[in-house]
């Protein structure tokens, strides 16, 4: 009966600790169902969320071409058109201007011992013709 009743006390022991670990094991399943739960619901969202970026990255890619179609417009209607007035018409303009440049220097003033009449003014520019438009004059 002494074994008896220190086996059963034992028994007892373990049958309250196989208690408390259920309910911890209760706990714990709770637990998971909760963060489960959420889990679930934050997959949604993730799943928004990378339609959102996919959408996003499309918009982004259209005006990263957009951009560069109208860099390429801006070089080729704007910068390249400059550059084009600058080297090319504008030397005529440049050779125009010393050319003025140098008949200045050799006027001295109105009054000289000439008669008003007889002092002559130059000037260069461009003609048109009948078409309407303006004709470069060669020098």
């Amino acid at each position: 009966t002494t074994e008896l009743y220190g086996a059963s006390s034992q028994l007892n022991v373990a049958s309250n600790k196989i208690k408390n670990g259920a309910n911890v094991l209760k706990n714990g399943t709770a637990d998971l169902a909760i963060g489960a739960t959420k889990l679930y619901n934050g997959s949604d969202d993730l799943v928004n969320g990378i339609s959102t970026l996919s959408d996003g990255t499309e918009k982004l890619a259209d005006g990263s071409q957009t951009l560069v179609d109208g860099i390429k417009k801006f070089n080729d209607e704007g910068i390249n058109e400059i550059c084009n007035l600058v080297n090319n018409e504008g030397k005529s303009i440049i050779r125009r201007i010393e050319k003025l440049g140098e008949l200045s220097k050799s006027y001295d003033s109105f009054i000289n011992e000439k008669k008003r009449e007889e002092i002559h003014f130059f000037s260069i520019m461009d003609g048109i013709n009948t078409a309407g438009t303006i004709v470069d004059r060669k020098e």
